[in-house]
């Protein structure tokens, strides 16, 4: 558990990621794409470090889960750079799906212990998994693929959401309701990105973009680190 010693290490562990975090948000809004994208390269490892340091100086045991989770992030945030190169954006996107797959196993196996539909969310994340797979190798259409990947992903968004709600009405605490506000700035942002990649432009859709997922990750992050405590 975090005790006041290990909630000061927490917090500095986390700064360098939210230093990191405002200065990409401040190159981003200014549009200086050089800068912002290698301050993009350097947001989940500050994550993850801010993460191991806080586990370490706890009695909290580090969960792979979580570690996956954000290297997945990581890989992510690298490919979408090249946002209008079809293949790189594709396996960004995956990654992203591997992210999401990962933060709902953390809180799916937390919720098994209360009156939670358990069964139900383990059977949306296989059914999302098999049928992407079965998508992917009998459509050879690029962009149709990443059309459906997208569409998942966004389901599985909604489904981290409405099951870490679930657990907020559970267990009214602290780490549940970071991470079900988490969940729902993750929404935003891909709303977002959706409507400005799809549908038509929205005004510093980029920044407006990294700012909800940056909000989200942290939250998210540092929500499971108490709810799996």
């Amino acid at each position: 558990m975090y005790d006041q010693f290990s909630i000061i290490f927490m917090v500095l562990g986390l700064l360098p990621y939210v230093i990191i975090s405002v200065a990409h948000l401040i190159q981003t809004y200014g549009e200086h794409d050089g800068p912002a994208d290698l301050s993009k390269f350097l947001l989940m490892p500050a994550l993850l470090l801010g993460y191991v340091i806080a586990v370490f100086t706890s009695t909290t045991d580090i969960s792979w889960f979580m570690v996956a989770a954000l290297i997945a992030a990581w890989i992510a945030n690298i490919l979408f750079i090249y946002e209008y190169d079809l293949q790189p954006f594709f396996f960004g996107t995956l990654a992203f799906f591997v992210m999401l797959i990962l933060y709902q196993i953390m809180l799916a196996v937390k919720m098994q212990n209360g009156f939670a539909p358990l069964w139900l969310i383990i059977i949306v994340i296989l059914v999302a998994v098999i049928v992407l797979v079965l998508r992917l190798v009998t459509i050879s259409n690029a962009l149709a693929n990443f059309a459906f990947l997208g569409v998942i992903n966004f389901m599985l968004l909604v489904v981290l959401m409405a099951s870490s709600w679930i657990y907020v009405g559970m267990y009214p605490m602290t780490g549940s309701v970071l991470t079900a506000i988490g969940s729902v700035l993750l929404i935003v942002g891909a709303w977002i990105y959706s409507t400005s990649y799809f549908i038509a432009s929205v005004i510093k859709a980029r920044f407006l973009v990294m700012l909800s997922f940056l909000l989200g990750q942290l939250c998210i992050v540092v929500g499971l680190m108490g709810v799996v405590a």
